[in-house]
């Protein structure tokens, strides 16, 4: 006859109760971790997020940085509320030598006293179609006056760009349109090459440069066509103080870019850019 063993009273399994607490820690423990991971990807992935607005946003302003730093001087005009700055860009600068009567359009070269004609150095690349001439530019409403039309301003269309005359030196005829007002104390003068406005658009909540030939009547707005700078903004304000014979001017703007991901989360810029006062 086989032998039996006795069975341990002791010996028992998992009963309900204990197997419902096993599946309710477990569950506390995988949410938690889910949560903690969950939180640490979301934090990893709204940094990353906010680190490419803030490197957009930088682009934004370095490049209105540059931009503005080419002003030409007493140029700036902002409008629009504070939401759009306005200037002339300069593209090459100089010193143009001449002689003759202090109440001529410009003082003209000795060798061609009656053609209007003056010497300029230092402006490499001058071409009629695509750069003008300015001397001691003050009245920023002759700056921007019709070129078309006769102006008492400072602001000048180049009517012949001239040629080399040696030295790194161009002779340039003024034509009847042309018309310098003032002699520059120091014989600068300065070619610009465009109309430079950057405008925020809040219909299209974004930020833009237009640029316009330097003949151009300046734009009161952007359109679709001109350069994106960033998007979406949610502001942007443009002080300017005019400069002094003490200090330069000094344009200052404050743009807000949202987060497109999170509608309530921004980052704000602010920038000061020095615009030289010497004409």
């Amino acid at each position: 006859m086989p032998a039996r063993y006795p069975v341990s009273s002791g010996s028992r399994g998992f009963t309900l109760v204990e197997l419902v607490v096993v599946i309710v820690v477990f569950g506390i423990i995988a949410y938690l971790g889910a949560v903690l991971i969950g939180n640490f990807v979301g934090g990893y992935v709204g940094a990353s997020r906010r680190q490419e607005l803030a490197s957009a946003g930088r682009l934004a302003v370095e490049r209105m940085t540059r931009e503005i730093h080419r002003a030409l001087p007493n140029s700036v005009r902002v409008s629009g509320a504070g939401s759009q700055v306005t200037f002339l860009r300069v593209a090459v600068g100089g010193r143009y030598q001449a002689v003759g009567a202090p109440a001529s359009r410009l003082q003209t070269y000795p060798g061609n006293p009656g053609d209007e004609t003056f010497v300029a150095y230092g402006l490499s690349g001058l071409d009629a179609a695509s750069h003008q001439l300015t001397v001691y530019p003050l009245d920023a409403d002759a700056l921007y006056a019709d070129l078309g039309a006769t102006v008492s301003g400072p602001r000048a269309r180049i009517q012949d760009a001239g040629g080399a005359v040696g030295n790194g030196a161009r002779s340039i005829r003024l034509a009847s349109g042309d018309d310098f007002a003032r002699q520059s104390p120091q014989r600068r003068i300065q070619a610009v090459d465009g109309v430079v406005s950057f405008c925020y658009v809040a219909s299209r909540d974004g930020l833009y440069m237009a640029l316009n030939p330097p003949g151009a009547v300046p734009d009161t707005s952007c359109d679709q066509s001109d350069h994106l700078l960033i998007r979406p903004v949610s502001r942007v304000r443009f002080r300017y103080r005019e400069g002094t014979q003490a200090r330069a001017g000094l344009v200052r703007f404050y743009l807000q870019v949202r987060d497109p991901g999170n509608p309530g989360e921004s980052v704000d810029f602010q920038q000061e850019v020095h615009v030289r006062n010497v004409p």
